[in-house]
């Protein structure tokens, strides 16, 4: 056959329908797997198909793409609804009954069940009507995608194993009946089996069991009234003559499809189907299928033989058949007579309460939202924080563009560049002292003796802040030997292709690519693992550091993570501080060693206005610190008890605390220790706002507020201690350059003091309710969801005062559990998304850990007073917008609405997180003209501009005015718009913009003339 088909340039197509694992002809051209709605390994549609030529395969996939995709809901509709309705009908033998005797009733005569069941199970056309139109209607269906939905569910019947268990157990079901059936009558025949049964099974997958008899019609009648539906499957499969002879009268159509393709129309003229292949039948069904199998197909064709036959099969059916088929007849007799008259009464009435309890369920819904809208809106709009924070960035003094010139060759830039800070926050201690370097000889010496400083956990947080202003500042510090980082390779990228990296950021751009390349400027050596000895180098690399003209040693690198075992804390956190230190001793480094530690080392301490936090080490109590640090590298007993006698809250602090303790009982090392606290994004430089290449766990906390709506937090009244990281990274060179000095204070806390004023600092519920209030204009959810989240976070649990147990419970069970049972069921469904849940589950436990930095003020000790030009609101807003940031780029979300400046609230481009039905509903503010009208400008927006955009800043500015006013006065202004164009747009822009934005504090307006 194929040497034929090739001579005439004609592909050959196989349909091998689910007959695993068989993987087709080599013959073939085209192979096509089915699994539809019929079959065993079925995925309600959908197919495979392996081509054996490139090309074609190159252009069905380009072909393909160009296709629209089938949505979840069309599939569900016209796939999954439909299958459970008629897999439910099938399992109610009275129902099935039902529905055979109505299709009969309908159709006139008893093949109109077997016609409705055909045509549901199919896919496409097969109603009445012309060939040229089931080809368009055909062709129409097949340009299509399969859904997501779909796939997945394909892919998950490819992966199942049972799949081939069940293809066993159907060949070996098959194989026992076809022995059973060929050992009791010679009528009935294999297709292919004719001479050989027992060998000819070597390709036969039984996904069908067909049968040929020489009386079709008569078998099918009696076998179906002894309760078996035994097809004749014409009208799936059909024998080629049937679509070559289209043309020939319907009389002469078997004769000439005889003389054209004999064997195929003897075959498909005499087939059954046996409904043992995909239906698992009793053993007492079984027998009873093949008693009326064989009984039929050898009955004599004389009308007294045919009738004595239609009197014998029913007894073989048994009496419960006779009885359920009796009962069927009965009630379709009874619902004829007494509904048949008022049927289409019936019809009406119950279609009519179908939609009453439909429309009563909406009802219900939107005026539970409504109720909820109406209680829970006056909190959620009453602050005006973050109106008054988004109102700080129009401030013209502090909206001054900090970024540093990227102007590479000039000196002089790099020079001036240290008083950008300075401009925005004059502190004394943020001044980096000029040449203060003395430990080093003059720049005339070669490059392995120029003065340098070594720098640890450059790839971090603080660590690339710390390398930003090194490399920035390298003159002013006099380091001419530049920086070495110790730095780990991770996966398959090395250290320097790590370092590379980080160096093609935007923050260093004010390096030139050739000072990128200078090792007179930058060192990468690759390390290990710092808590091995010689802090993880090879021999090579160990002698290389030594030689070098080290001055000063910065060690940021650290785990911050409050849930690690105490072994790991120790190895992250205590070890590789204390190997630096014994390496500063061995190669006799005249090197100041700075080490970075946390400013929460007083255990559950938190000071007080009039006893601050001391710049001092924290008693231990009678612990020895080494003997803490002995039992949380061995067993952890004493380490365990410790930390919960003294109030620890997480391993985190317990190990930074015992690693302080250690590190200063050696004092022939010139070791200082910084404490800062919590710390968020740059308030100057590099640029403000700027939060590193990944959320620290301040903005992870803010990420999983935009992230994960549905958590819980207990935030209350309390400041956070939270500090910039370009101030922390000042005030580090500031304290590690600083010249040698009398005073023996060798404990540095890089935080805002307590006397800081109130405006320069903000709290947790201000942060939080920004956050909320953020995600709602970003349409990351809706104003419910918000109001909630608002009520919940900010009002409800605070004002609880609930411990750190009760939360911890109250946690687990509401939040915790739902999402690990939501990854178990995803597990089995769909593995990138239990990979996405699984990601959540990581940081779920932020607003646990974050409860004793939110249950207390903290009030430290420090050198660090906020200036009054610092805004505390405004830097809110910027840790706001640097979580927003973190989540749009890990979402690949488009810069459309990523600023104040330019936030889309409608058009084409404007992404929602719901229907603008349900936008509209949900709003906050405005009754049911409002909230249709603003439903209609919202849709009249989409379709007629590409964006519309707002400057949250100047409304806020506006806003901020109308409250200062009205708190100067006692009454609140009014606005008057006066339009300078003819245009319509502005009643309704400014209407819309005023009612999409409630956040605002503005009131939506009056249209006057």
């Amino acid at each position: 056959l194929k040497e034929q088909l090739i001579s005439q340039k004609i592909d050959l197509i196989e349909d091998c329908a689910e007959c695993f694992p068989y993987r087709g002809s080599c013959y073939s051209d085209v192979i096509f797997f089915s699994f539809g709605v019929i079959k065993t390994c079925t995925s309600l549609g959908g197919g495979i198909a392996i081509l054996r030529n490139d090309n074609v395969y190159h252009k069905m996939k380009l072909l393909q793409k160009q296709y629209k995709m089938q949505t979840n809901a069309q599939f569900f509709w016209n796939k999954v609804f439909k299958c459970i309705f008629l897999k439910w009908i099938s399992n109610l033998p009275l129902l099935c009954g039902i529905l055979f005797r109505i299709c009969e009733y309908v159709s006139g005569d008893v093949s109109g069940y077997d016609k409705f069941v055909t045509s549901s199970v199919k896919g496409f056309p097969t109603g009445a009507c012309t060939s040229q139109q089931r080809q368009q209607q055909l062709m129409r269906l097949l340009r299509h995608r399969p859904s997501c939905t779909n796939l997945a569910l394909l892919y998950r019947r490819l992966a199942s194993p049972i799949i081939l268990s069940v293809v066993k157990e159907r060949i070996q079901r098959c194989k026992q009946i076809i022995d059973d059936i060929s050992t009791r009558s010679t009528e009935i025949i294999f297709p292919g089996c004719e001479e050989n049964i027992t060998n000819s099974a070597c390709r036969h997958y039984y996904w069908l069991l067909p049968i040929m008899v020489d009386n079709p019609d008569q078998v099918n009648q009696q076998l179906l009234k002894a309760g078996f539906d035994v097809p004749r499957g014409t009208s799936q499969l059909g024998c080629i003559a049937n679509f070559l002879l289209q043309n020939v009268s319907l009389n002469s159509n078997i004769d000439a499809s005889l003389s054209c393709c004999p064997v195929a129309t003897k075959v498909m003229s005499k087939i059954l189907y046996l409904p043992v292949a995909s239906y698992g039948l009793s053993s007492g069904n079984t027998t009873r299928l093949i008693d009326a199998l064989t009984a039929s197909a050898t009955a004599a064709k004389t009308p007294e033989q045919t009738d004595a036959l239609s009197k014998a099969i029913p007894s073989m059916a048994g009496t419960t058949l006779i009885w359920k088929q009796r009962i069927n007849c009965m009630f379709v007799l009874a619902v004829s007579i007494i509904f048949g008259p008022l049927s289409s009464g019936v019809i009406a009435s119950t279609c009519f309460v179908l939609i009453y309890y439909l429309l009563a369920a909406i009802a219900t819904i939107f005026f539970a939202v409504s109720v909820i809208i109406v209680c829970l809106s006056p909190l959620y709009l009453k602050s005006s924080e973050f109106s008054r924070s988004i109102a700080k960035f129009g401030n013209k003094n502090c909206a001054e563009s900090t970024e540093i010139s990227s102007n590479k060759n000039s000196e002089t830039t790099r020079k001036d560049a240290p008083l950008e800070l300075n401009q925005k926050l004059d502190i004394e201690f943020l001044r980096l002292p000029t040449g203060t370097v003395n430990r080093g000889t003059n720049s005339s010496l070669v490059c392995e003796k120029q003065p340098k400083v070594l720098l640890t956990g450059a790839t971090g947080f603080v660590g690339s802040m710390l390398l930003h202003d090194l490399l920035l500042h390298r003159d002013v510090l006099g380091i001419s030997g530049g920086v070495v980082v110790l730095c780990r390779s991770k996966g398959n990228i090395s250290a320097k292709d790590r370092m590379h990296r980080l160096l093609e950021s935007s923050m260093f751009s004010f390096l030139s690519d050739s000072e990128k390349k200078c090792t007179n400027i930058l060192t990468v050596i690759e390390c290990d693992d710092l808590s091995c000895p010689n802090i993880g180098l090879s021999e090579v690399n160990r002698q290389y550091l030594a030689d070098l003209n080290v001055t000063h040693v910065i060690h940021c690198a650290a785990a911050v993570s409050f849930l690690q075992p105490l072994e790991e804390a120790a190895l992250a956190n205590i070890t590789p501080a204390l190997q630096m230190q014994s390496f500063i001793k061995e190669n006799n480094w005249n090197a100041k060693y700075v080490h970075v530690s946390t400013a929460f080392v007083h255990g559950p301490l938190s000071g007080s206005p009039d006893e601050p936090l001391p710049e001092k080490l924290h008693r231990m109590g009678n612990y020895d610190p080494y003997e803490l640090y002995k039992s949380m590298m061995d067993t952890q007993s004493l380490a365990s008890a410790a930390m919960r006698e003294l109030g620890f809250p997480n391993s985190y602090t317990f190990s930074k605390c015992i690693c302080e303790h250690l590190l200063l009982r050696d004092e022939s090392i010139d070791t200082i220790i910084i404490r800062p606290s919590i710390v968020g994004p740059s308030v100057a430089n590099p640029w403000e706002g700027w939060a590193g290449s990944k959320p620290s766990t301040f903005i992870a906390a803010a990420c999983l507020f935009l992230k994960n709506q549905w958590s819980i937090w207990s935030f209350g009244s309390r400041r956070i201690a939270v500090i910039p990281v370009d101030v922390t990274s000042r005030f580090i060179l500031r304290q590690c350059f600083c010249k040698e000095a009398s005073s023996p204070k060798r404990i540095y806390n890089a935080t805002w003091n307590n006397n800081s004023s109130e405006g320069t600092c903000f709290t947790w519920n201000q942060f939080a309710e920004s956050m909320v209030k953020l995600g709602s204009i970003q349409n990351r959810y809706s104003r419910l969801t918000a109001c909630l989240f608002h009520f919940v976070n900010v009002n409800l649990l605070p004002s609880c005062e609930i411990s750190r147990e009760s939360f911890s419970l109250l946690h687990r069970i509401i939040v915790r559990a739902p999402i690990q049972l939501m990854q178990v069921l995803l597990t089995t469904i769909s593995k990138k998304r239990a990979r996405n849940v699984e990601t959540l589950l990581k940081y779920l436990d932020l607003p646990i850990l974050f409860l004793h930095f939110s249950s207390s003020n903290y009030y430290f000790m420090s050198d660090l007073e906020a200036p009054a030009n610092f805004n505390g609101q405004r830097y809110m807003m910027s840790c706001c917008l640097a979580a927003d940031g973190f989540m749009k780029r890990v979402e690949n979300v488009s810069s459309h609405g990523s600023s104040l400046q330019h936030n889309v609230i409608a058009g084409k481009y404007h992404n929602s997180f719901c229907s603008d039905l349900w936008w509209a509903v949900t709003q906050p503010q405005g009754n049911v003209a409002i909230r249709l009208a603003g439903y209609v400008t919202r849709k009249l927006l989409r379709y007629s501009a590409e964006e519309v955009a707002v400057d949250l800043v100047s409304f806020a500015e506006l806003s901020q005015f109308l409250s200062d006013e009205e708190e100067r006065t006692g009454s609140r202004p009014h606005i008057v718009l006066v339009p300078t164009h003819r245009s319509f747009y502005d009643f309704l822009l400014i209407s819309y913009l005023c009612f999409s934005l409630p956040e605002l504090g503005i009131s939506i307006p009056f249209i006057c003339a």
